[in-house]
């Protein structure tokens, strides 16, 4: 059976060879990645209202002040992040200003593929290049993009479950009959893969369901990862996605609706990762590829930019506020200019989160 066949059931494993961790039970530290696909507006996410600067230069998309959940007499979340918000109260989210890198590029395809190697020259994901991280098994949820964990040979994407059944059907079926050694080998492995995938299907969805909020594609997605850890408690690396951050026309309600859609997919994902005894060994981080220019464009949006504002959730974060509050009177060619290179960021989750010391992971992001 060719890998394609693999691909086209939903469910893919990069190389089902090598699966040791996903099988093992004991409690280890977890990573869950969002990306923000499009290059989120972190202007209108973390808002400096404080500047008169961001109602000159966004006089129609510029959020009202009134509505602004406020952080201090600078800063405040776009009031659609009150979840986020609560978090922030309880130290539990952290926000990181002003990430980027020099001379950062804006194009979508080697923006994101920049971002998610942490490199200029691989396109290998950052977090393949730790040799404890190459041995663990990956799980994506809702794409088929591995991104952070390309190069990961046990990475597995689970796109969707409806067609699992059918597809672990089919599969022992066509292949019942097999009489070269070698092949059949790879075929029991194939089948031992899918079984195990199964097994994530069955962790019921009951519990975390009544967390939904809207029942979003989003949260859907995020009931799924909560199902992969309770069935499988020893994954480290989850990767999901939540698309529409592209916002050049019309931004305002279609960009709130984003950030509503990240507020409640991570409202279902901490209480469930509460409900499952998880939230205490597991970060999350936020991503996206750019962030936005500051000024709006003509079609009352924005155009892609440089430096952003992600957030880090941690059961208790050291820090609230990372970086300095972005500067809208020093921009550079109307982009805030960089203070946090990002890869900073994921040395820090290796050595601080994982303990895997720089001289010990080998990494080089460069």
């Amino acid at each position: 059976m060719e890998r394609r066949d693999f691909i086209n059931l939903g469910i893919l494993s990069a190389s089902s060879l090598l699966m040791p961790s996903l099988f093992a039970n004991e409690k280890t530290k977890k990573l869950i990645l969002i990306e923000l696909t499009g290059g989120n507006d972190g202007v209108n996410t973390v808002i400096p209202y404080g500047q008169e600067k961001y109602y000159e230069l966004r006089p129609s998309i510029a959020i009202p002040k009134e509505n602004i959940i406020t952080i201090n007499d600078q800063i405040g979340f776009h009031p659609k992040l009150s979840f986020l918000n609560t978090l922030f109260k309880n130290n539990q989210l952290s926000i990181i200003q002003n990430i980027g890198y020099q001379d950062q590029n804006m194009s979508h395809f080697r923006g994101i593929e920049i971002w998610e190697s942490g490199s200029l020259r691989s396109s290998d994901g950052w977090l393949s290049k730790t040799p404890q991280l190459r041995r663990s098994t990956p799980v994506v949820i809702g794409d088929y993009n591995l991104g952070p964990v390309r190069g990961i040979d046990n990475a597995i994407v689970i796109e969707h479950f409806s067609s699992l059944k059918k597809a672990l059907q089919n599969f022992k079926q066509n292949n019942q009959q097999i009489n070269n050694k070698l092949l059949k080998h790879i075929v029991d492995v194939e089948n031992n893969f899918l079984d195990s995938v199964a097994d994530v299907k069955s962790a019921s969805p009951k519990q975390f369901k009544k967390l939904l909020v809207k029942n979003t594609k989003f949260e859907q997605d995020i009931v799924r990862a909560l199902q992969t850890l309770k069935s499988k408690p020893h994954t480290q690396i989850l990767k999901l996605s939540l698309k529409g951050f592209d916002t050049h026309a019309n931004q305002k309600n279609p960009h709130a609706k984003r950030l509503e859609d990240l507020n409640n997919g991570l409202k279902v994902l901490v209480g469930g990762l509460k409900q499952i005894g998880e939230f205490n060994n597991t970060s999350i981080l936020t991503y996206s590829e750019f962030g936005r220019r500051v000024y709006q464009n003509s079609a009352n949006g924005t155009d892609h930019g440089k430096a952003n504002v992600h957030f880090f959730i941690n059961s208790n974060v050291k820090q609230s506020i990372h970086g300095k509050n972005p500067n809208l009177s020093d921009l550079d060619k109307g982009n805030l200019k960089y203070e946090i290179d990002f890869r900073e960021i994921y040395k820090s989750l290796l050595k601080d989160w994982f303990q895997y010391s720089n001289d010990k992971s080998k990494l080089q992001l460069v």
